[in-house]
């Protein structure tokens, strides 16, 4: 049995960018520890650097950068100010511009003594960051977010993002592989490079600064997609920001611990949702704040007494433009006649008897013409209406109706008036499904298509809400409903792609994905949008399907034309394993280094690149650490077990290989290989009957590939004529 050895891991050296916002201040005091003189330390990339007000020009700037980078020796640029090089992993270089130093000091620095201090700079950074940062997943630690959550006042203005991804894994090593395998999906997915914590028990955090209150939502939204495209089975966020006077008594603690606890608790609102869901704690806090919260109770038995006897009649509600309710209260009822109305603090609900919806309409219309040209465009109405009997609706739940078409005015702009429509339950689905409810969204969009079985927004918008919700089967048949009616539609013909992809019927989401290429309008804005990724996916479906030409041309094509440099590595692993394949071995070599400086975790990149170095002679104890480092990762993979024991093999180390292949012969798929390598595993042992052994059932079994066949009759050959 081969002994696994134990996941001791060790931090990877290296500073990024993210580091000097989250360690600014300690950074601060090493150097102004160092330099005492020093007034004021910033840390600049070359733009930065450059903008900045100086006697010197943005050109003399840019080479004194340059300059300081490539010798690695720091320099005076002027009698107060000295510039030290800042190596960074991953991201372009930064510098130490140190600032107001006294002159006389500046004049007695020898470049010795300032090379010194550049390396104790970074070694002090890297030893601050060491103490506060995971050792499993190498992310900032939940110390440090406590330090800096406790560090913020009542002015804080950053937002919490807590990530939940729990493995469906028995063994510890799969938890490990799982916990890692999420940190580099969400670095991968940080393009933004917010700072990233582990927290523990495969739960993550984002540090959000200075955004729209909105933007966790989006951001969450965006992730899930992501990573379910990763094909992870489940992910739960919460989010929250500091909100004005949300200290309670009760809850004496300082703003960023409680903001903290606030998306903790939304997070455990998102658990209850399915395997795919989100929720800010703002719609828990302030439930007044979603625009589908159910009306008080009082003003729904107002309503039910009114028309308690009436059989046919449509519900109005106006809502005033500009003003509150209660303010234009006296001067609309004047204009309603005998129709029944009961006034909330939303808006005015007017029951109108023996009426259609088509009628209430035009009745609305002439009442707010009215009020605006007596009383001025200060008192303008926009209004929602509802008829019953309508559908399989209740009377009660025509209230609900006439919220969600106000709503569907909204769009329309002041003064709207609108039926509520299968329209009104397409945009209601989309609140749900921007708030998190995909389970909400799902049932207002059906709602919707019982409305209009045909309507294309509302299918795609379901079939987008079923895939995220892991329910392939209804997201295809209902993509499908959309291009028998629009066989050239673009967002349904990408969805279908990326369906069949999930199914891993990989052909076909490259006939998909081509279809939609074919349509591809490049004025329409929500087209160009997923362009990008549509290109991604289709070369990764060439891949798949083991059409390695093909995919390597996509995704090359997609790497060149990528901006991100943090992103586009993604692809390499792709294009290095398809030039193996197509034995275009220099280039694999390349292009599979490319992929582990993304993702040096990447166990299949790992196992290849081993055997390459082998065939190059680039070196046989570093592709043996490959090889050995990617079965560490995935111990029961037999593809990287079969290549593990030919580099032994061809190491010399015949008794260690015969003990991996041995594990491979249980397998059928790897059997006949397993049955090869042995042979020479043996040979190497000089136990020429074993070889003869394994030969003779390679030669003499059935369902063996012609190519182990013939290479076994070569080798047999060879060992009797021996």
């Amino acid at each position: 049995m081969r002994l696994e050895t134990f996941p001791l891991t060790t931090i990877h050296g290296g500073l990024n960018i993210t580091d000097f916002a989250v360690f600014s201040s300690r950074f601060f005091e090493v150097v102004c520890t160092e330099i005492p003189t020093a007034q004021s330390v910033q840390f600049l990339t070359c733009k930065a650097f450059c903008s900045m007000p100086s006697s010197q020009g943005v050109k003399e700037r840019k080479k004194c950068f340059d300059r300081v980078h490539e010798k690695n020796i720091p320099e005076a640029i002027d009698d107060q100010s000295i510039l030290f090089p800042i190596p960074v992993k991953g991201n372009d270089p930064l510098v130490a511009y140190v600032n107001d130093v006294d002159p006389t000091v500046v004049k007695r620095m020898s470049e010795d003594w300032l090379t010194e201090c550049a390396s104790y700079f970074v070694e002090q950074f890297l030893q601050i960051k060491s103490t506060r940062v995971d050792p499993v997943t190498n992310l900032y630690n939940s110390n440090l977010l406590s330090e800096i959550l406790n560090a913020v006042d009542e002015k804080w203005n950053y937002q919490v993002v807590v990530i939940e991804m729990r493995p469906q894994a028995r063994l510890p090593k799969d938890v490990l592989n799982h916990v890692r395998r999420v940190t580099r999906s969400l670095i991968e997915f940080n393009r933004f490079g917010f700072p990233l914590f582990y927290l523990g028990h495969s739960v993550f955090g984002y540090l959000i600064p200075d955004e729209e209150r909105d933007f966790p939502k989006t951001l969450c939204l965006s992730l899930i997609t992501f990573m379910k495209s990763k094909g992870f089975k489940r992910i739960h966020c919460g989010s929250s920001k500091a909100q004005e006077n949300n200290v309670t008594s009760d809850h004496a603690q300082n703003t960023g611990l409680l903001v903290l606890d606030q998306a903790w608790t939304a997070l455990h609102t998102a658990c209850r949702r399915g395997p795919f869901a989100f929720c800010d704690y703002d719609l828990l806090a302030y439930p007044d704040h979603f625009p589908l919260n159910r009306l008080p109770r009082s003003i729904i038995t107002k309503l039910q007494r009114r028309w308690s006897n009436s059989e046919n009649h449509s519900l109005i509600y106006f809502v005033p433009d500009y003003q509150k309710p209660m303010q234009m209260a006296d001067v609309v009822v004047r204009f309603l006649g005998q129709n029944n109305y009961v006034i909330s603090e939303a808006g005015i609900f007017v029951i109108k008897r023996n009426s259609t919806a088509e009628e209430s309409k035009k009745w609305a219309q002439a009442i707010i013409e009215k009020l605006v040209e007596e009383r001025g465009d200060g008192f303008s109405m926009s209004a929602a209406v509802s008829e019953y009997p309508f559908q399989h609706y209740s009377k009660t739940e025509i209230i609900r109706n006439c919220q969600k078409a106000i709503l569907h005015g909204e769009f329309l702009g002041y003064r709207s008036v609108v039926i509520f429509d299968a329209v009104s339950l397409n945009i209601s689905g989309d609140i749900y499904f921007g708030e998190g409810d995909l389970s909400g969204a799902v049932r207002e969009y059906r709602r919707g298509l019982d409305l209009e079985s045909d309507n294309i927004n509302l299918l795609n918008s379901l079939g987008v809400t079923y895939a995220l919700m892991n329910r392939g089967t209804e997201a295809q048949h209902t993509f499908q409903k959309v291009l028998d009616q629009e066989p050239s539609n673009f967002m349904a013909l990408y969805n279908r792609g990326l369906g069949e992809q999930a199914n891993l019927n990989h052909g076909k989401a490259a006939h998909y994905y081509l279809r939609a290429l074919e349509v591809y309008h490049q004025d329409d804005t929500a087209e160009r949008n997923v362009l990008n990724d549509l290109s991604y996916q289709l070369g990764t479906a060439y891949f798949y399907n083991k059409e390695y030409e093909k995919s390597k041309e996509w995704l090359v094509k997609w790497f060149n034309n990528q901006d991100d440099n943090r992103g586009r590595g993604k692809c390499c692993r792709y294009i290095g394993i398809s030039c193996f394949h197509l034995s275009m071995t220099i280039e694999a070599m390349t292009w599979l280094q490319r992929a582990l400086a993304f993702d040096e975790d990447d166990a299949e990149a790992l196992s290849i690149l081993g055997e390459l170095y082998l065939v190059e002679k680039e070196g046989n104890d570093i592709a043996l650490k490959l090889m050995e480092k990617s079965l560490e990762l995935e111990s029961n993979n037999r593809q990287f077990m079969i290549r593990f024991a030919r580099g032994l093999n061809v190491c010399g180390r015949y008794s260690d290989a015969v003990l991996i292949l041995k594990n491979c012969i249980k397998s059928s798929k790897f059997r006949a290989a397993a049955w090869f390598e042995l042979s020479v595993s043996f040979k190497g042992l000089k136990k020429y009957n074993k070889v003869r052994y394994y030969l003779k059932k390679l030669i003499d079994s059935e369902n063996i590939s012609r190519d182990i066949k013939t290479k076994a009759r070569h080798f047999y050959s060879e060992i009797k004529t021996g």
